[in-house]
């Protein structure tokens, strides 16, 4: 076989082709992969939300859920709800609480957050889904705040005024990660804000359509990433 000169040209399409190869694999990659990781986020999503409500989860039926779109400075956040009844009729004198999901810009990047409440507001639990905080520092929202020590654990109070002491609130921030800690009792006030009543006076109801989410009660916590 005759070799290449090498000329430009050709070290330009060598380029080329190697490219093309490289980034069809990539692509190959992606493809087969992508399925499994929705997968795997849509159960890490499900166990959350058990874990957070009441039992955690044990015997509840989850409503389809409702987004909620809350106003903000930095613009509006997305708040998606998921109510908890004790039986399949969803009546109000059987809800239960609800799981939340709700979102946070920290100091790395975007807290996606799944905090529970029980019927009158107070935080049952929270689990942290995805964050891009710094290790050791931010990172420590996953524990810092359902930990007894200080005036740091927030489970079990009533959300919706939570706040640093920096900020004139009562709730110990990280040390030395005061924005994250700020983005994350945000999220958390803004999960609350989403489960109260309309203007109008009227509660959000989360069934928007007949399918319905089986919770099963999980043994183990998610893992956060």
């Amino acid at each position: 076989m005759k070799k290449l000169e090498s000329t430009f040209m050709n070290m330009v399409l060598s380029l080329v082709l190697i490219a093309s190869v490289a980034a069809a694999a990539l692509a190959a990659i992606f493809s087969l992969t992508e399925e499994n990781i929705k997968k795997q986020e849509a159960e890490k999503q499900q166990q959350a939300i058990s874990y957070v409500l009441p039992n955690r989860g044990e015997g509840a039926i989850v409503a389809a859920p409702d987004t909620v779109t809350i106003p903000d400075a930095k613009g509006d956040i997305e708040v998606v709800i998921y109510r908890a009844y004790s039986d399949s009729c969803f009546c109000d004198s059987l809800y239960i609480g609800a799981a939340v999901q709700t979102t946070g810009n920290g100091f790395g990047g975007p807290q996606e957050i799944m905090v529970g409440f029980d019927p009158n507001g107070v935080i049952i639990d929270y689990q942290v889904l995805k964050h891009q905080e710094t290790p050791g520092l931010g990172d420590k929202i996953k524990d810092w705040f359902k930990t007894d020590a200080g005036h740091q654990n927030i489970l079990h109070r009533q959300a919706g005024t939570l706040a640093v002491s920096k900020a004139g609130g009562d709730v110990d921030a990280i040390t030395a990660a005061t924005i994250s800690s700020k983005a994350f009792l945000k999220a958390i006030n803004v999960a609350y804000t989403a489960l109260q009543p309309k203007e109008e006076g009227q509660p959000v109801k989360a069934v928007t359509s007949a399918s319905q989410i089986h919770v099963q009660k999980e043994e183990t916590e998610v893992k956060d990433e």
